[in-house]
């Protein structure tokens, strides 16, 4: 039974013995269940970003110039200079033809021709390729074996 505090008018001490009604603990258990699930989501995207196996190989555009070749439309060819890097410890060693480039013109992807290739690549290494005018983007197909470090 509440009782009267003491020095107020009229104001009832709630009593502490008188358990919480069942609409509060329910709404306590789904937000404590919501707040879980909550966690573990944010738990399971973290995991997927820090352990998902990354390429050995980031490239990244260090150049553009003009190559001084022209194409059968009058434009000139541009050379593209991509640097390669090894995100392995050890070395990664190239075949002869190991590595395939296109470049997208018009929304089609067309042929492109590595000039310059690298044999190998420790920390990095530079590739110059041979694109035609107005390419809006470069992929590569390359075909490596990973050496261990020494």
């Amino acid at each position: 039974m509440p009782e009267r505090m003491s020095g107020s008018r009229g104001l009832l001490k709630p009593s502490v013995s008188a358990p919480a009604p069942l609409s509060t603990t329910v709404m306590h258990q789904r937000k404590c269940v919501i707040i879980g699930i909550g966690a573990a989501g944010l738990m399971g995207v973290l995991w997927l970003v820090v352990s998902r196996s990354s390429c050995p190989v980031v490239l990244t555009i260090v150049g553009k110039e003009p190559s001084g070749m022209m194409q059968e439309d009058e434009a000139e060819f541009q050379i593209l200079t991509l640097r390669m890097r090894n995100c392995t410890a050890g070395r990664l060693t190239f075949a002869d033809d190991g590595i395939r480039a296109e470049a997208k013109v018009r929304n089609q992807w067309v042929a492109a021709n590595p000039v310059s290739k690298p044999l190998d690549v420790g920390s990095y290494g530079d590739l110059m390729v041979l694109v035609p005018s107005g390419a809006e983007g470069c992929r590569l197909g390359i075909s490596y074996l990973p050496e261990p470090p020494n």
